[in-house]
């Protein structure tokens, strides 16, 4: 008997709750929405879908929750992308190789070369490291507009 007077006293709750949750978004609507109120909205609109999912049969799978969105990687610095074009056209280079053609510090263009390399945008072998441009880093210069090939560099 107490584990019906318990489901009936948490199905009263469920109800009383979604009431609630309705006449605020009502009442929260009709007076403007500002930041905060989109915030709270999202709050509820949270509560709401844990209630649903507590008012589901037990039996009933509950669909997994949607994937976040990828993170978006950061713009490319201009000195990044000079250095992926200057492999696109002269092949592999070492990093004292780019920093003598770029006209910029050692320590500079060996941050660049890593950071290139760790989005998958240029490979590297040996020591002192030679950098190559990979397909998805010639990838990327097409698609921010560095598509125009120059003639290697003999």
């Amino acid at each position: 008997m107490a584990a019906i007077e318990t489901l009936v006293f948490a199905a009263l709750f469920v109800a009383q709750t979604l009431i609630y949750v309705i006449l605020l978004r009502r009442v929260m609507t009709s007076r403007g929405i500002t930041a905060e109120t989109r915030e709270a909205l999202e709050k509820l609109r949270r509560i709401e879908e844990t209630l649903g999912r507590l008012q589901r049969p037990a039996s009933a799978p509950v669909p997994p929750p949607p994937p976040p969105p990828p993170p978006e990687e950061p713009a490319l610095p201009d000195s990044a992308v000079e250095a992926l074009k200057l492999l696109r056209d002269s092949g592999p280079m070492t990093s004292s190789d780019v920093s003598r053609a770029l006209g910029r510090s050692r320590e500079h263009v060996s941050r660049v070369m890593k950071a290139l390399y760790t989005r998958g945008l240029v490979s590297r072998s040996g020591k002192p490291f030679r950098y190559e441009l990979t397909p998805r880093g010639a990838e990327v210069l097409d698609i921010t507009g560095h598509h125009d090939k120059r003639s290697r560099v003999e």
